[in-house]
């Protein structure tokens, strides 16, 4: 499918180009499975439960910060897949969640602190969970 199409499918032609083409970067062509990105997450030692709570880059500044907005990015992310309300499956195939879980996904990538090489393996990496989105690697 081509750009055109795939904008025609997600509803996304009244939208100015510029926005139109920062959403396709994050669609996949399926959703995530919440499983996968716990995974994702343990595999690459971001996040992960350790014996005495959770570990990681992702946590450690999580404990040092007075940022609001980290912490709520970092909730929400726990929210969505530990907690009580916990989801099956992310929904990367949606414009609107497509964007919110890439705004997830940028704070974890700069918690990692890795150079920027790297951190477009880890997107990467995880959008192969739901097919790559079709410019995944032109960020």
């Amino acid at each position: 499918m081509n750009a055109y199409e795939r904008t025609l499918q997600a509803d996304l032609v009244d939208l100015p180009e510029p926005q139109q083409l920062e959403i396709l970067q994050v669609l996949s062509q399926q959703n995530i499975a919440a499983q996968n990105v716990i995974t994702w997450l343990r595999e690459r030692k971001l996040w992960f439960e350790g014996q005495q709570g959770y570990r990681g880059p992702v946590q450690a500044p999580y404990e040092g910060t007075e940022s609001t907005e980290l912490k709520d990015a970092i909730d929400y992310l726990w929210a969505t897949l530990f907690g009580d309300q916990k989801v099956d499956v992310i929904r990367t195939t949606e414009p609107q969640w497509a964007m919110e879980v890439n705004g997830v996904l940028e704070i974890v990538l700069n918690l990692t602190e890795l150079p920027e090489d790297e951190e477009e393996q880890l997107r990467v990496s995880l959008y192969e969970y739901g097919g790559l989105p079709r410019s995944v690697t032109a960020r």
